[in-house]
């Protein structure tokens, strides 16, 4: 054991120290030293209640506060995994009360069969991507403007100090006196040459109009983007526990979709 301002032990077997205060707030210097004057009282653990088991516990919780359904875990893959006893009791639970809460999610919105599920899921998804993919676009264009009216303004602010530069036979001592000045317009007609514009370029003015057009869309495409996304996890979501229900996998085989249909 080290002390210091949280105390840490070196379990046996181990190469490292660990410090109390990680364990949990009951083990945290203050904690134990009114644990053992006596002024806090800590309930002991079960001795088959394990770390995983404790989070698993508090993952279930946060999953009953979300209004739509979580994934069923896959039980066979967790044991695989060395699953103590305790959680996989747990899991079994969490899997009755996630089947049940699938099934009343699709009560609620209506959903009488598989096909309806699979295409409300399908729909959801493409309106879910098509605003996500449309917002993406319009984030990207929106900062090549700015980017580009960055250059064109660079550009215009050093055009003159760089046709004097180029009037003076390219004199090293003008070109020392203005350095920086021409650096950002050599600058400036690298990044026009790389965007591909050879000839004239666009306005300050037709840019901001452009920029103005899309802020307007984002701001209208804005308020669909959450509930879209929500709506299409939780399809989604249903899907995959519905296909586990009925075929035992989250992606059932053709075969499996006909006889459901």
């Amino acid at each position: 054991m080290k002390t210091g301002k949280q105390p840490s032990i070196k379990p046996p077997g181990s190469k490292k120290f660990f410090r109390l205060d990680t364990l949990g707030d009951d083990y945290a210097y203050e904690a134990i030293m009114e644990r053992l004057m006596g002024r806090r009282d800590v309930a002991p653990r079960r001795k088959n209640e394990d770390d995983s088991e404790r989070k698993s516990a508090e993952y279930a919780a946060s999953m009953n506060k979300r209004e739509r359904p979580s994934l069923l875990i896959d039980i066979q893959a967790k044991i695989a995994e060395g699953a103590g006893g305790g959680y996989v009791h747990w899991m079994r639970i969490f899997n009755l009360k996630t089947s049940a809460r699938t099934l009343i999610f699709l009560k609620e919105n209506g959903i009488d069969s598989y096909d309806e599920l699979v295409e409300k899921a399908s729909a959801a998804s493409g309106d879910y991507h098509e605003v996500s993919s449309r917002l993406k676009e319009i984030g990207n264009r929106q900062k090549a403007i700015t980017e580009l009216q960055k250059y064109i303004g660079q550009y215009g602010k050093t055009r003159d100090t760089y046709a004097a530069y180029k009037r003076s036979g390219w004199d090293s001592a003008f070109y020392e006196a203005n350095r920086a000045e021409i650096m950002l317009h050599k600058a400036a007609k690298k990044y026009f040459d790389e965007q591909g514009f050879k000839d004239k370029l666009p306005s300050i003015s037709s840019l901001k109009a452009e920029w103005g057009a899309l802020e307007k869309e984002r701001r209208e495409l804005s308020p669909r983007y959450k509930p879209a996304k929500e709506k299409y996890l939780s399809l989604c979501t249903a899907k995959a526990n519905a296909n586990v229900m009925l075929f035992g996998t989250r992606q059932p085989q053709k075969s499996h979709d006909r006889d459901a249909r």
